[in-house]
């Protein structure tokens, strides 16, 4: 497939899928009279935005590890207290911040500058790297922004935007611009720990460089944000390092009612919860079981990687493996493959397999919350069950790739 024709029918599948979600949405909430979760995909309406709002409550003081943010690195704690502050709220609550003019006035200034760098950023590397119209350059950014995905991120507020950015300015220039790149990644994994996985295709294209650069990029960020809060920084990383060891362990019972997580930790608790109604008992070792698995797919990756000539490819495997093992894998997770996605649209050469993965892409980015199991709190969408085995897809793609070779070589 070309460039052209893969920008095309993604746009094509993600505006007809949202159209016909919200045509079912309507229907059903206007003769059958249901209420959330059904006709809908995303979080709570009872708790719009309020990731950005819980942690910029937290953050009106400089000793963020003792104000409820334990699990988040410096650096992303240091920009929510900027905000916090410039927002100047001195509200008593976060959902008092929500309903407050200047608490809602800092989240338009902010998510909706974000997503308008997200969209330039797109818009100028599709009109360069391809033969499209203004016009379907911007369908093509427009349906990108209009996804599950990045939908999800502006509907929690949720700080991953930040990393999304640097991340995505880390795919466009990781063949040209080697080692701002590797900046760029350094800044993404110092605001969420996990695209840090990505350095490792420095070592594998042996730009040893680059791996240093990464590194040194977000210890040496995070460590100078330490330096602004109250307490020394071996306090500072006592507090980072005791909330991220209980946060990652996952939530083993927690069930919520929407389309809420996707990956590995999912496809081994879902089983579970269903066989011990919704009660996994302590000695089932859940995260054990994760940990395994994920080491396992962590070397299946780096061993296919390294036959691979094309750069989208190893980024991609490398994304689609990030998301799929974070023990707590949430929608807007998947907003990482939107970097990897503009890599393997503009690519110019052509393969076998291209459908197959542009068809697992979209997937990924359509909603899909028609049916939900379950009653109440633990309702769970169909969503969950269809994301998972698509994200396994692309994570185990070089099988896919192999078999379909040889298909080709058959005929």
């Amino acid at each position: 497939m070309t460039s052209e024709k893969k920008i095309q029918f993604f746009s094509f599948a993600i505006f007809t899928a949202i159209g016909v979600f919200l045509l079912y949405s309507y229907l059903i909430r206007r003769y059958f009279h249901v209420s959330y979760p059904y006709g809908d995909f995303l979080f709570t309406p009872k708790d719009l935005f309020m990731d950005f709002f819980n942690i910029n409550k937290g953050l009106q003081t400089l000793n963020p590890y003792k104000g409820g943010c334990q699990s988040y690195p410096p650096f992303i704690l240091l920009i929510a207290h900027i905000i916090s502050v410039l927002s100047s709220n001195t509200t008593s609550s976060a959902k008092e911040m929500f309903y407050s003019f200047s608490g809602r006035l800092s989240y338009l200034i902010v998510f909706g500058g974000m997503a308008s760098i997200i969209t330039v950023i797109l818009y100028r590397k599709v009109r360069k790297a391809s033969n499209c119209t203004v016009m379907q350059s911007l369908l093509f950014v427009c349906s990108v922004i209009m996804s599950v995905p990045f939908l999800f991120v502006l509907d929690r507020g949720n700080y991953l935007i930040f990393s999304l950015v640097f991340f995505i300015l880390f795919c466009v220039n990781y063949e040209t611009k080697s080692e701002l790149s590797a900046v760029f990644l350094g800044l993404a994994a110092a605001i969420k720990i996990y695209p840090g996985l990505l350095c490792f295709i420095f070592l594998v294209d042996k730009r040893y460089r680059g791996f240093f650069i990464s590194v040194a990029s977000c210890i040496a960020v995070s460590l100078i944000s330490m330096l602004f809060f109250e307490g020394s920084i071996i306090d500072q990383l006592r507090g980072f390092i005791h909330g991220l060891s209980g946060y990652s362990s996952g939530y083993s019972n927690w069930v919520m009612d929407i389309y809420f997580t996707t990956g590995l930790s999912t496809l081994i608790k879902l089983p579970l919860l269903l066989l011990f109604r919704f009660d996994i008992p302590s000695t089932i070792p859940v995260m054990f079981i994760h940990a395994t698995i994920s080491l396992a797919l962590i070397a299946f990756t780096f061993i296919s990687i390294q036959k691979y000539t094309c750069a989208w490819k190893k980024i991609m495997q490398l994304t689609a493996l990030m998301v799929f093992i974070i023990p707590n894998s949430y929608v807007y997770t998947l907003t990482f493959l939107i970097g990897p996605l503009i890599l393997f649209i503009l690519n110019k050469e052509s393969f076998s397999s291209d459908k197959i993965l542009l068809s697992l892409l979209i997937t990924l980015f359509i909603p899909l919350s028609y049916i939900y199991f379950g009653r109440s709190r633990n309702c769970i969408s169909i969503s969950i069950i269809v994301d998972i085995f698509a994200l396994a897809g692309i994570v185990l793609f070089p099988l896919i790739e192999n078999i379909q070779n040889k298909r080709y070589q058959i005929k």
